[in-house]
């Protein structure tokens, strides 16, 4: 029997003013390799904007706005890996990010399942 396993990645994403980018790259990655159970975001204090913005490809700065230097968690939920309450996941490819500030970047670290 196959078992899955949690990993944590981190990626490093360059924001734009005016066009969302995706939390994860998803070119080429297995469509299994986009859900994850969790992430978060931070905007490190090293931006020149004050906020970023989470969403989903829509967002713009009329979204809730998110602080630089303060990581902001989402987590999808509670349940075991298998049987009844099985763990729910986030879609990685429908959450975006967007600057104040063109060349800002966001930290994004997140849990992904890893096929054993």
């Amino acid at each position: 029997m196959a078992v899955r396993t949690m990993g944590r990645k981190k990626v490093t994403i360059t924001l734009s003013t005016t066009v969302p980018a995706p939390i994860i790259d998803i070119t080429g990655i297995h469509k299994e390799d986009r859900l994850i159970t969790d992430f978060e975001i931070y905007f490190p204090t090293s931006n020149v904007g004050l906020y970023g913005y989470v969403g989903n490809s829509t967002v713009d700065n009329t979204w809730i706005p998110r602080v630089k230097t303060l990581p902001y968690n989402f987590v999808s939920g509670t349940g075991s890996m298998g049987g009844q309450n099985v763990e729910l996941a986030f879609n990685a490819s429908n959450w975006y990010v967007l600057g104040s500030q063109n060349g800002d970047v966001a930290i994004v670290e997140y849990m992904v399942y890893e096929r054993t």
